[in-house]
């Protein structure tokens, strides 16, 4: 055997080998992401219905933090957070973006 590489034959590349490679997907691909995304939320849909508390959990818990801190820091000192911008809003912003992650982090334990 020589050291030489044919190119003449197509590359048959694993899926992981074309993700580092940047080909562009194809449809096949994009059909099995899709069918993946899909089976990953009904996935979801069935656990949520044989624990709803995951859910209410996931409601109340935003709603507990913007109630106890918002109360707690209502008389926050003016100008702590910049002069335009108001606790509330400092602690919306915050809210959202906790919540996205604990959502993200808990539908990735199971």
């Amino acid at each position: 055997m020589s050291g030489t590489i044919d190119t003449s034959k197509p590359l048959n590349l694993a899926p992981s080998d074309r993700l580092r490679s940047r080909e562009p997907l194809a449809s096949n691909d994009l059909a099995d992401f899709i069918q993946e995304t899909l089976a990953l939320t009904k996935r979801l849909f069935i656990q949520l219905q044989r624990r709803p508390s995951t859910l209410v959990a996931g409601i109340i818990q935003p709603l507990m933090w913007l109630v106890l801190f918002g109360a707690l820091f209502q008389n926050a000192p003016q100008g702590m957070m910049g002069n335009d911008l108001s606790y509330g809003q400092f602690l919306g912003a915050g809210l959202i973006v906790f919540t996205a992650f604990v959502g993200a982090l808990n539908a990735g334990l199971p």
